[in-house]
């Protein structure tokens, strides 16, 4: 690092993530408002350097932008967030959101089975039973059905697209690691 004060490169790196990330200082601010109570004045004193970042702001700083804290302190160039790495760390991000709905629609089937399971083991017509009943026939729908096979499908895509814009970067792997070549 070079002669400057520690927080000046830090806001400086803050200010150009955001920039890279689409996001007005407004915009930052709201986005971590709920957890730190920050206004936009604040988000422009950080980027300025005049007042020091602290880890908790650091922590959700990067997840409002999306990346990692360690990306707030690039001093090697602390500047530097090129479109590629941006698209790597965003592809990442959809893949992961992905995989957790699928995951949230196998718990949702598994949910809808065991309940299908306990109405046919309840005899009458009580209004939980009706209330189960129209549950099951709205959710087992074929446009439930037929976004959960999307989802699924899509996951390879999203694979695939993160691992091309990683080797797009300059060879990295999944985990962001530079890779040797053979």
């Amino acid at each position: 690092m070079s002669e400057e004060k520690f927080d000046v490169v830090v806001g400086r790196t803050v200010a150009k993530l955001r920039k890279a990330a689409g996001m007005t200082q407004a915009e930052l601010a709201e986005a971590v408002y709920t957890h730190l109570g920050f206004r936009q004045q604040t988000i422009v004193k950080i980027e300025n350097g005049s007042r020091p970042l602290r880890l908790e702001e650091a922590e959700s700083i990067a997840f409002a932008l999306r990346v990692e804290i360690k990306d707030l302190l690039a001093f090697d160039d602390p500047v530097r967030v090129d479109g590629l790495t941006l698209l790597h760390r965003r592809v990442h991000l959809v893949w992961q959101a992905q995989a957790e709905v699928i995951n949230a629609l196998v718990r949702f089937w598994e949910l809808l089975s065991w309940l299908e399971d306990a109405l046919a083991a309840t005899d009458g017509d009580s209004m939980i039973q009706r209330e189960a009943r129209g549950m099951l026939q709205q959710m087992t729908t074929d446009h439930v059905v037929k976004a959960a096979e999307a989802a699924e499908a899509a996951l390879p895509a999203a694979q695939k697209a993160e691992i091309a814009a990683g080797v797009a970067i300059g060879g990295r792997s999944d985990d962001g690691e530079h890779q040797e070549e053979a």
